[in-house]
This record gives C-alpha cells, structure tokens and sequence, in this order.
C-alpha cells in the first residue's frame, strides 16, 4: 500500500503540471485513464470485464478485487503520461521573432490596435509607453534575457560603449518603492508601478509602467483578468494625464510565464478592447515574439472587438 501511495505522489502532481499545461492525444488519453480508477473502485462491472479481456493471456489465481483493478487504471494513465511527456520535450519550439512584422491596425472605438510580433527594441520611436508583465514578487527579467520585461531593463539600463550594464536603472527605481512600501513581496494583483524610462528614451519611450497581472498557484502561473482589467485601466489613465497616446502592451504571461497564447490572448485583449471602446485617440500595440502567438491574438481580437 505505502508503494502505491509514493507513485501516486510522484506522478499525479507530474500529470496536473504537464498534461493540463500541454494537451495531447496522450495526455486525454491519460487524463481519461484517470477518471476511470473511481468507477472502478465502486463498481464490479470492470472487475468482470478487465477479467475476460485478460483471460486468453494471463491465469488467475483469484478474482481480481476492485482495488486491483483500479490501480490497473493508475498504471495505464501513468503509461499514457509519460507518452505524453516525451512527446512534449520531442516537439520543435518556434524560435523567437526578432524582426518585427506590425499589422495595419484595427478600429476599437476611436483608437486603433495594432498587432506587433518581434523584438521590442525595435519599435523604433513608434511607441510612447511601454508595459511590462510581472507577477506578484515584482522581479523583472533578467537583463540579458528575451522577455518584454528583461529587454526593456535594458533597453533603460546605462551601458558603457562595450554593452556592459553601469547603472540598472528600472531595478534601482523598483527597490526605491518597494523600500517605500516597507516590503519586498509579495504585491496585490493589479498593482502598477510606473517609471520613467531612462535609457530607453532613446526609442522614444517616455514611460514604463510595470504591470502586476501573473499569479502563481501550486507553482503554476495563471494571468488574473481582473488584474490585467485594473492595470491597463491605471495605465490608460496616467498616459492621459501626461498626454501619451501610444502604448505597447505584451501578450500577458507568454514570456517568463511560458503560458499558452491561445489560453491567455482573450484576457489581454477582452479588457484591452472594453476600455479602449470608452477612450479616443489611441494607438495600441499588442506585443508577441511569435507568429503563432500573434496568429492566437487576431483570433481573439476578431472575437471581441
């Protein structure tokens, strides 16, 4: 019994963060194992026929209890589940998108959203504001990594003529008021932080607002919509007040969150768009870093605008 218990504790956690994060035919076929280990402890039904199935090829001493035959269940998820594991590190990744590709734009209300899918330091002066993506513990990217959050660290960093970082502007800034708030983590969903842009100016950026929309639970990372709702809406009204009037906005929690676009685009831009209908004069980009996590944005965007 103890053994039962040790694979059980090592494989259902392995199945939930895999299986649920990447479906396959695999992982269903696991999941669907799965839910038959219940039925098969409350009823003798699939004592009897597991029995039959197995009778040309295995003698049995004596009937097979429904615990037992429960536990073959167990093992043909586990089965599946490791199929679907190995399937899932087998599967070619999209590489990132440096250069950029940008629609022409869609009408929201009086504004205009475009989609934007490459590298965010060539915006090349088209963007006044950029925002970032970040979860409770408000730590940004890592300055030398390809997230929106680690690039524009950068992009604000002061260099010396040999690329090496002198001044890390935005986590200097971001240490400053979390001393403010007497606490280093974690922060309330839909917190916004914003800065100005430092070395970024340089593209033409004129703010940086760090936004507080991921939130992990059980060592997964979600994207709160309620968050993202109550971020752009502080966002939008600060651009306002200091007369911005182009925004670039990632495809929340498909950097460092490593979230699916198609699980995640419609809670970027169902908020975005509601608001956008009650503003004017707005020119949006939806950030990606590839093609297929832009394709997932315009089906969204169809969706609801």
């Amino acid at each position: 019994m103890g053994a039962y218990i040790s694979v059980a504790g090592w494989f259902i956690p392995v199945l939930i963060k895999r299986l649920f994060a990447r479906p396959s035919v695999f992982a269903k076929l696991a999941l669907l194992s799965l839910t038959f280990v219940p039925i098969a402890w409350l009823h003798p039904l699939w004592e009897q026929l597991l029995e039959t199935l197995l009778k040309p090829h295995v003698t049995f001493e004596s009937p097979l209890t429904d615990f037992e035959i429960g536990w073959v269940f167990v093992g043909i998820c586990l089965f599946f589940a490791l199929l679907a594991h190995r399937a899932s590190l087998a599967a070619p990744t999209e590489p990132l998108r440096d250069a950029k590709i940008v629609t022409r734009g869609l009408e929201c209300g009086h504004s205009r959203i475009h989609l934007y899918c490459g590298n965010v330091r060539h915006l090349d002066g088209d963007v006044e504001a950029i925002v970032t993506s970040e979860d409770t513990d408000l730590e940004l990217g890592r300055i030398s990594g390809n997230t929106v959050s680690g690039r524009v660290r950068r992009m604000a960093a002061g260099l010396a003529e040999t690329g090496d970082v002198l001044k890390d502007n935005l986590r200097d800034g971001l240490d400053r008021w979390k001393f403010a708030q007497s606490r280093q983590s974690p922060f309330g969903l839909g917190t916004v932080v914003s800065q100005d842009s430092f070395g970024a100016a340089s593209y033409g950026i004129r703010r940086i607002f760090h936004a507080v929309v991921l939130e992990k639970v059980d060592g997964l990372t979600f994207v709160n919509e309620s968050a993202v709702r109550d971020c752009l809406r502080k966002v939008f009204e600060e651009c306002e007040a200091r007369q911005l009037r182009s925004v670039f906005i990632p495809l929340f929690g498909t950097g460092a969150g490593r979230l699916s676009p198609h699980e995640t685009a419609l809670k970027t831009v169902g908020p975005l768009v509601e608001l956008l209908k009650q503003k004017s004069n707005f020119k949006v980009y939806i950030g990606t870093y590839r093609l297929s996590a832009m394709a997932a944005t315009w089906a969204a965007l169809s969706e609801v605008a």
